[in-house]
């Protein structure tokens, strides 16, 4: 769904007069986690990040390959690394992804072994998946690269996100993916009174209902 579209569902549930608009982007730099082996909560301008139960693990480290903050990897010691959880800090809120860095940590040196898989949802229902390839180097250690959302999740108004960070450890090297800058916006919708307030997945499918509605009425004419 674009903006202007979710601006329409949510004033057929809000009072007459009130817009939906976007909050200003934010950046989570994943300076809230404490360095080492990673589970979380953490929280960051407005948003949680965690380890998803079950996925294995995840990694903070500080200052690798010269980037000045810390970033979040895929957690060479299990293997398979791990999955990164994002909501929002009050649950269920509305937002886009609309990018990220990342880089790789490759001894191996194998095509696609650090691709970072995100997936949005929506309720609990998968709305996109979306794969991107950190830059390769034949020393090992690619350069940190900037990428866009584009395809499913261009645009797509979700409630989580999900990164696959992978990790292998071998006796010949190792691999892992790094995450860092990841920038999220989220929809509000400004009151008569100019008061900002978030809009939850909730208040999407109402107004998703809405819609149907509307377009049952005017085919039936």
């Amino acid at each position: 769904m674009g903006a202007k579209l979710v601006g329409w569902l949510c004033a057929v549930v809000v009072s007459a007069g009130a817009g939906a608009a976007w909050a200003t982007p934010v950046t989570i730099e994943f300076e809230g986690a404490a360095l080492g082996n990673f589970v979380g909560p953490a929280v960051e301008d407005g948003f949680s990040y965690s380890l998803l139960a079950g996925s294995g693990g995840l990694f903070v480290s500080s200052a690798p390959q010269g980037n000045p903050g810390q970033v979040m990897d895929g957690n060479a010691d299990v293997d398979g690394g791990g999955v990164l959880r994002v909501v929002s800090t009050t649950g269920g809120e509305l937002f886009n992804f609309l990018g990220m860095d990342l880089a790789e940590f490759d001894d191996l040196v194998i095509a696609g072994n650090n691709d970072i898989t995100i997936e949005g949802f929506l309720l609990g229902a998968s709305v996109g998946t979306e794969v991107f390839s950190p830059v390769q180097s034949p020393g090992g250690v690619g350069p940190y690269s900037t990428v866009v959302a584009g395809g499913a999740l261009l645009g797509a108004n979700i409630d989580e996100l999900r990164f696959t960070l992978p990790a292998v450890d071998t006796p010949s090297g190792s691999a892992l993916a790094r995450l860092d800058n990841v920038v999220l916006d989220k929809m509000v919708v400004v009151s008569d009174a100019g008061v900002p307030e978030p809009v939850t997945g909730g208040l999407g499918v109402m107004g998703l209902g809405a819609l149907g509605a509307a377009t049952r009425r005017r085919r039936g004419r």
